[in-house]
Parts: structure tokens; sequence; C-alpha cells
């Protein structure tokens, strides 16, 4: 005598081919509606990184200047530093000057740089916050906390890059290059021509439209690039890069 088994007993007999295809389809609609929202998820992870990383290098550099008769890190100075971030025979940058009250050099990076690195895209206000100290004028050259006339309203720092539309007038359309340089450091401004158009280091946009900026006042945030205001002149109560 053959015994049945328990499936068999209970008349069980499987799945068939249409409840088969019925589940696979319900798991494929499930995971398109799961996928946009973890890479929305992901996407917002990185930028409370960089969020973060403009937090410190803005309490850095709050912190020098209490250090340094209440001025702000200059963009670069006279005579290179030993074992520089940014090695050069005759200059050190922002970076290096900063990196004694940042600790980790990670902060100057940014998760969401396109091209050749991901380091070094933050840059500061050029010329109007991060001028050039030279020697000549015995280390003179540089921007004092109280001459900014609304702290809160001026960019000091950004997420910058070299674009390949200069000449597009609208900020938050314009599009990283992802040759050349793979250093970022600075955000150029109108009046600094003819830099401005021909090495055009600019606000970009790396997180889901939005960049990531710090104001005089201390505080980071994240918003449109036109925000700025880099597509209006100095002077005007937009242009968020003007100290005056």
């Amino acid at each position: 005598m053959v015994r049945k088994t328990r499936f068999q007993s209970n008349g069980w007999k499987g799945f068939t081919l249409i409840e088969l295809l019925v589940v696979i389809a319900i798991i494929a609609i499930l995971a398109a509606l799961l996928l946009p929202v973890l890479s929305k998820t992901k996407e917002q992870g990185v930028t409370t990184i960089c969020l973060n990383h403009h937090r410190q290098i803005n309490l850095a550099s709050t912190i020098y200047a209490s250090d340094n008769d209440d001025s702000f890190v200059q963009w670069g100075k006279d005579g290179p530093t030993p074992n520089a971030l940014l090695p050069d025979p005759v200059v050190t940058y922002w970076p290096d000057t900063l990196l004694s009250y940042v600790k980790n050099p990670k902060i100057y990076n940014c998760p969401r740089r396109a091209g050749l690195t991901d380091l070094f895209g933050i840059g500061i206000n050029y010329p109007f916050i991060g001028v050039y100290g030279d020697q000549t004028s015995g280390w003179i050259n540089r921007i004092r906390v109280a001459q900014l006339n609304n702290p809160g309203e001026t960019v000091v720092f950004g997420d910058d890059q070299d674009v390949i539309n200069p000449r597009e007038p609208d900020p938050d359309q314009w599009l990283p290059k992802l040759t050349g340089s793979p250093y970022c450091i600075v955000f150029r401004t109108p009046p600094d021509l003819p830099q401005y158009v021909l090495d055009p280091y600019r606000i970009i946009q790396r997180h889901a439209g939005r960049t990531v900026v710090s104001f005089g006042d201390g505080r980071s945030e994240i918003v449109k690039a036109s925000t700025v205001g880099l597509q209006y002149p100095e002077g005007h109560s937009l242009a968020k890069w003007d100290r005056q």
C-alpha cells in the first residue's frame, strides 16, 4: 500500500502559473514604489554630510577670525606650507590655513562633486571675502567680519565647480565641467573680470537641484543656486555674495 503524503492527503497541489505571475507582479510593483524612496533617502543622507562639512568649515572660519583680528581667512597668501593639502611652491591656500582648526581634511570634500575627484569642492567667496594676502602689504590685505553690512545675508562658502556654460544668466542652469582642475576652492563673483567668464568657478547645484552655502553669521543652508544672487550686479539687494 502506498502511503499518502501530508500534502496529498490535504489536497494541496502547489501554485498555479497564474498565481506565480500575480506574486511576481506584486513584488515588481512594490519594488518600483520603494526604489525612488530609497534613492531619495540616500541622496538626503549625502546632502546632510555636505551640510555638516559646511558647518564645520564655517565654525573653523569663525574661530580663525577670533584668533586673527576678527578677519576672514584669506583665499591665499604668500609662502608655502610644508606637507600642504594643496602643495604650491609660493602660495598657501585657505584649506591649509584652516587645517589646524578643522583637523579632518575630508570636510573640504563634497561627495556629490562630479568629474575628476570629490576633493575640494567647497569654495570661498572671491574676492569679496577670500582676498589674497601678500607680504608686500604686511598681510593686511584681508576682510574683517565688521565689514559685512549684513552677515546673515552674505555667502562666505559654497559648493563650487568650473562650469561649461558661464554665459548662462540663470545660476540654476549652470552645468559642471567634468575635466580641468581637480580642485575647486573659490567661487568667483561678477566683478572678478575677466576671470569670472574665462575661469568660471561658480556656485553649482549638486544635491537634487540644490546647493549648500554658508553665511557670515555662522549658519549653513541648502538653497537654489540662484538664491546666492550671482545673476545680479554688485550693490543689488539680492546679491548675497556682495558684503555691502
